[in-house]
C-alpha cells in the first residue's frame, strides 16, 4: 500500500447460531513473535498500527435466520449472516513506517445472556482474522547499544546501565537476553538485561544488578549478542 491511501475491506460472518448477536470489532498489532505467515522478519515493523483501523459503525448484527449472498471484490460469491465493514487508512510518508504490518481483527461477539444466545447447546465460534499489508519503503531492524556505565552501589553489588538506539527506520523490540560479565579472561557472572520495543531514531535506558560473591579490583567487561528477529 501507499503512504497516505485508504482502503475498504468487507469481514464476512457465517454462523451456525440460533440467534441473532452483536459485534463489536476490535483490533490489535501483531508482533514480530505472533506472525505465523511465512514472512521475511527483516521486512517486518512492529508500529502500533491500531489506529490506522476505523470500523465503519461501532457495532453490527449477525442474524443467522437472514443468510444473503455476497459477491467478492474478485466476483466469486459468498453466503454469509452477517458482514462487517472497516477502512485501512495508510499515514503520509514519515508517519507510516516501511515493511509489513499485521493486525488481528477480534469480532468480539456479545451475546444475550437472557435468550441463552450463544450459550447452554449453541456453539458459537468465530474465527480471528488477520491482516497483512506492505507500505512501501526501506526497511532496516537495527539496534546498538551506544553507552554502557557500571556504577557499584554496594560492596559486592554493580548496577550496570546501558543505552540502546533505534538505528534503523521501523519500530523493533529486542526480546531480552543475558550478558556474560569477564574479568579478564574468565567469566565471573551474568546478567539479565529485560526486553524493550523502542522506534526509529530513538533511545532507551535499561538496566541491570549483578550481586558478585567477591567484588575485588581489576578490569571488567561485559559481552553478548543481541536478537531482535
Amino acid at each position: 500500500v501507499e503512504p497516505g491511501s485508504s482502503h475498504e475491506l468487507t469481514y464476512y460472518v457465517d454462523t451456525d447460531a440460533q440467534n441473532p448477536f452483536q459485534l463489536q470489532p476490535r483490533v490489535e498489532t501483531l508482533g514480530v513473535g505472533s506472525v505465523r505467515e511465512n514472512l521475511p522478519e527483516e521486512n517486518i515493523s512492529e508500529q502500533d498500527v491500531s489506529a490506522w483501523i476505523a470500523f465503519t459503525q461501532p457495532s453490527f448484527t449477525v442474524n443467522p435466520s437472514a443468510s444473503q449472498l455476497y459477491t467478492l471484490p474478485n466476483g466469486q460469491e459468498t453466503r454469509a449472516q452477517g458482514s462487517y465493514t472497516f477502512r485501512l487508512n495508510v499515514p503520509s510518508r514519515g508517519e507510516a513506517e516501511p515493511g509489513y504490518h499485521m493486525v488481528r481483527l477480534r469480532p468480539n461477539a456479545q451475546f444475550d445472556a437472557g435468550s441463552g444466545a450463544g450459550f447452554g447447546t449453541t456453539s458459537v465460534g468465530l474465527a480471528l482474522p488477520s491482516l497483512t499489508f506492505r507500505v512501501e519503503g526501506d526497511v532496516r531492524r537495527e539496534i546498538q547499544a551506544t553507552d554502557a556505565e557500571a556504577l557499584r552501589i554496594g560492596e559486592n553489588r554493580v548496577q550496570i546501565v546501558l543505552q540502546f538506539t533505534n538505528t534503523g527506520t521501523v519500530t523493533t523490540s529486542y526480546r531480552g537476553g543475558r550478558l556474560n560479565i569477564y574479568r579478564e579472561d574468565r567469566k565471573v557472572g551474568e546478567v539479565y538485561i529485560r526486553g524493550f520495543e523502542i522506534a526509529p531514531g530513538e533511545s532507551i535506558e535499561t538496566d541491570a544488578v549483578w550481586n558478585s560473591g567477591d567484588l575485588g579490583g581489576g578490569v571488567y567487561r561485559i559481552e553478548g549478542a543481541m536478537s531482535y528477529w
